[in-house]
């Protein structure tokens, strides 16, 4: 047994769920402060348990460094697992009893449970079908083979005569990798879309942040900005109350419902800043200063992830091991220089994902935007992002044992994602695609961002 590894681990561990305690405080609702403690408890865990998914893999890298004394495969497949049970079932019921709260909480409950239940027969019914069907992992495998020898010929003989031929292996999986393999699936979709937009918008918005940042007003500067605001939200109140009358069903509705959540938001951001260029004169500087460097920081690890991604992972074999180089130099130094490291760039892309997701529900509506502000953020918000984090950290750590392949190998991580859920009948497929469609996404939403900048249409756009 690893006994400093266990400690290490366990110490971490509570570390992070100190900081799933605090990010829950820091973004809470004033009107969610002193109620709503079901949706917090879960909120919390699930915050924690993803942020453990994604460091399952530098754990398993220093387990097998230093010795192999924890069987890691056991650790990974029931902290994944606890992962599904959350996002099919936990998740679902906490947000529909949330939903709901302010009816009698026995029918509250009794809904929400009816609703759960559909929940995980949907899910279970498709994964079930699925594993009948398509449980099966295609191994590629070489065949060895060669005459029967003298036994006094030199084995460099045998092995010149001896003929290689690379042939498939098709073995089925257990049930629970496959649970695991579907979660990192629905990940993977959303990773592969979100990941990708939030790659490029999130250093991109934090320089225009910064750019952008409020300038000091005069009084009648004020009211004149102040008068436009209002002529806007006069204009939402109107909007509202359509939607209103008319519902929220089908996808027309619901279209212009979101536009509507969209709106609201950005005439909330417009109104704080106005209040901070009149009444703070601008505000702090050194917190727009702090969005440059995150900005420039964040343009970097960007490029470096592109880099890696073209280097890496679109050629075969790989022109350069790039970041698995960095990472094993790191770890040969220090072990803990590459965890943070690795920590650093898989984190990055968890909070990509999230910035991608309210990116794309600003710009093209087709879902509601679920943004996180401070103080202002209704728990619906936040298991919303929760669901969205745990599903895509088993795709996130997937995407990074794809990438760090050479920092990984003889790992338990490797063997679940490398050798069994990556050569899955018609998930392997797909996942090749999903690589390229994060590429895709990713230079898509350069391009988009720098021919329209700002989420607000040229109607409201205020420059103060």
């Amino acid at each position: 047994m690893n006994w400093l590894l266990l400690i290490v681990s366990i110490v971490f561990g509570f570390a992070i769920l100190v900081a799933a305690f605090y990010f829950v405080v820091y973004f809470q609702s004033e009107e969610d402060k002193n109620v709503a403690y079901l949706p917090k408890i879960v909120v919390v865990i699930g915050i924690t348990l993803a942020c453990i998914n994604v460091m399952t893999l530098t754990s398993d890298v220093m387990n097998r460094d230093t010795g192999g004394g924890i069987d890691f495969s056991i650790i990974l497949q029931i902290f994944l697992l606890a992962t599904a049970v959350f996002v099919i079932a936990i998740v679902p019921f906490t947000t529909f009893y949330y939903e709901n709260v302010e009816d009698e909480d026995v029918h509250t409950i009794r809904s929400a449970l009816m609703w759960t239940g559909a929940t995980i027969f949907i899910s279970g019914l498709f994964i079930g079908l699925m594993y009948a069907f398509l449980g099966y992992a295609v191994l590629p495998v070489t065949q060895l083979s060669c005459e029967l020898q003298d036994d006094t010929n030199e084995a460099t003989t045998v092995a010149l005569e001896g003929a290689t031929k690379n042939i498939s292996w098709t073995v089925r999986i257990s049930p629970s990798v496959y649970i695991i393999a579907f979660i990192s699936f629905l990940g993977y979709i959303a990773f592969s879309i979100f990941g990708g937009i939030g790659l490029i918008a999130l250093p991109f918005d934090l320089i225009r942040a910064f750019r952008s940042r409020p300038k000091p007003l005069e009084l009648d500067e004020y009211a004149f900005f102040k008068r436009k605001l209002n002529a806007r939200a006069n204009e939402l109140i109107e909007t509202g109350r359509e939607i209103e009358k008319k519902g929220k069903e089908g996808r027309k509705n619901r279209k212009k419902y979101n536009k509507f959540r969209a709106q609201v938001y950005l005439l909330e951001e417009d109104y704080e800043k106005l209040v901070v260029a009149y009444k703070e004169r601008g505000g702090n500087p050194f917190k727009y200063w702090g969005k440059l460097i995150g900005g420039i920081v964040g343009s970097i690890i960007t490029l470096f992830w592109l880099l890696h991604i073209i280097l890496y992972m679109f050629i075969d074999p790989p022109a350069s091991l790039f970041l698995n180089k960095y990472l094993i130099l790191l770890d040969n130094a220090f072990s803990l220089f590459g965890t943070l490291t690795y920590a650093l760039f898989s984190f990055y892309l968890l909070i990509c994902t999230i910035k991608g997701c309210i990116k794309f529900g600003l710009r093209v509506l087709w879902i509601p935007i679920h943004p996180i502000k401070y103080q202002d953020t209704m728990m619906s918000s936040l298991l919303f992002n929760t669901a969205l984090i745990l599903v895509c950290s088993v795709a996130v750590t997937q995407f990074c044992s794809t990438a760090f392949k050479d920092y990984i190998r003889l790992t338990a991580i490797e063997m679940l994602y490398g050798t069994q859920i990556s050569n899955l009948k018609f998930f392997s497929y797909v996942y090749d695609i999903l690589l390229y469609v994060f590429f895709v996404f990713a230079g898509l939403t350069f391009i988009y961002l720098l021919i329209k900048p700002k989420d607000r249409n040229k109607k409201w756009d205020i420059d103060f």
